[in-house]
């Protein structure tokens, strides 16, 4: 009470008083504003934390099913993302299809010690989970040929599932096409005389699998018939944004001298062993052919889609031209001379192009979110953040 009478006996009764307001009102501002600056300060320090435990999250996912090196991967881009990680609080966890993190930290105050609160602790928590692939885009790209969809010619042995992991599928055939019956894998011969014999070998016509696709577009639509561009999409991976519903045109040359350099670019230097090779631990090798799968057909005038039938195909009576994706899939490049030493293989040459069946592989990082639409599950997973 003494500094209330002293500023009323200096100013005056009433000026005191105003005065006094004055005083208690900027003190009141003065803690208002503190307290915001430190708030602020920690809002700002959250943000950081939320945004290195997303990465750290999406980069342990790609390390899936593999639970331990996800869980280390996830340290490593924390500590490496968050410049405070000594300081912070962190808990990592992950089974075999998703893996996340929680952390804190504590933000020091600056005005709000004057309260006898020192810190604010800060929190955040990210989970990515791995989910079938709706589509692609960039990374180690799609190759320019399709596998049609195997799953649904009624027959199990050719499918692309767990149990089919590591078989040989043909991805591109030559314009001679003969083959071991056993590869005869989602009836992908179309063409006109097509003799189809189940205990023998298939001959004349054939749907080569080559996609028309432009490598300096990111429009799967976008035409081109050039044997340099093919040739340059099944070296390096065609990089543009391809999902499920989209239709892609075909190219109905062999390609023969582009598909046999671009392999041997492909595999130049590289000297992977499929008896040792494990594609989630390796997952931009260029062995790795990302494939999509596609269901033959046509839209028409009213935007209705019309799958051919499985006798059409066979019969070669289809107009080969279009197919619509349904799924990716994701295969091991067999060199030429891997592929001939197949049983049957010496029925092949190297205009063909065979890959192992790979299952379970999560190529997270270099894939778009889902989209409306879900395909088949052909093995391969992406990953993805989701609430937590």
């Amino acid at each position: 009470m003494g500094f209330i009478r002293l500023l009323k006996r200096i100013f005056g009764e009433e000026a005191g008083n105003v005065l006094l307001l004055a005083v208690l009102s900027s003190a009141a501002l003065i803690g208002a504003s503190g307290f915001a600056v430190d708030y602020g300060m920690a809002v700002m320090q959250e943000s950081k934390l939320q945004g290195a435990t997303d990465l750290a999250a999406l980069a342990g996912v790609q390390d899936l099913p593999f639970t331990n090196v996800s869980l280390a991967r996830m340290q490593n881009y924390f500590t490496e993302n968050y410049t405070r990680a000594g300081e912070s609080t962190v808990q990592y966890d992950g089974d075999s299809a998703s893996c996340w993190l929680t952390a804190s930290h504590p933000v020091n105050t600056y005005f709000m010690r004057i309260f006898g609160r020192d810190t604010l602790t800060v929190h955040a928590q990210s989970k990515a989970v791995l989910e079938n692939i709706e589509g692609f885009e960039g990374g180690i790209g799609v190759m320019p040929f399709v596998l049609i969809n195997p799953n649904g010619n009624g027959n199990p042995n050719d499918d692309l599932n767990a149990s089919n992991n590591g078989q040989p599928f043909i991805l591109k055939y030559s314009n001679d096409n003969i083959m071991v019956d056993d590869w005869y894998n989602g009836r992908q011969i179309v063409g006109t005389n097509i003799i189809h014999m189940e205990g023998g070998y298939i001959r004349d016509g054939g749907w080569r699998s080559v996609l028309a696709l432009d490598p300096d577009s990111m429009d799967p639509q976008c035409y081109s018939n050039s044997g340099a561009d093919f040739n340059y999409n099944f070296a390096v991976g065609w990089k543009g944004h391809m999902e499920i519903g989209d239709v892609l045109d075909s190219n109905p040359g062999v390609m023969t001298g582009p598909t046999v350099q671009a392999r041997d670019d492909r595999l130049n230097g590289n000297n992977t062993n499929w008896s040792t090779f494990d594609a989630n631990l390796d997952p931009t090798n260029t062995r790795i052919l990302v494939v999509p799968v596609v269901t033959l057909g046509y839209y028409d005038g009213l935007g209705v889609w019309h799958a051919a039938s499985d006798q059409q195909i066979i019969d070669g009576t289809y107009d080969w031209m279009h197919s619509r994706v349904d799924s990716f899939a994701a295969f091991y490049l067999l060199s030429d001379t891997e592929q001939m030493a197949l049983p049957g293989g010496n029925y092949l040459d190297r205009k063909w192009v065979v890959g192992r069946y790979l299952y379970g592989v999560n190529i997270g990082g270099l894939l778009i979110n889902p989209g409306d639409s879900e395909g088949p599950d052909l093995g391969m997973r992406q990953g993805r953040l989701v609430e937590f």
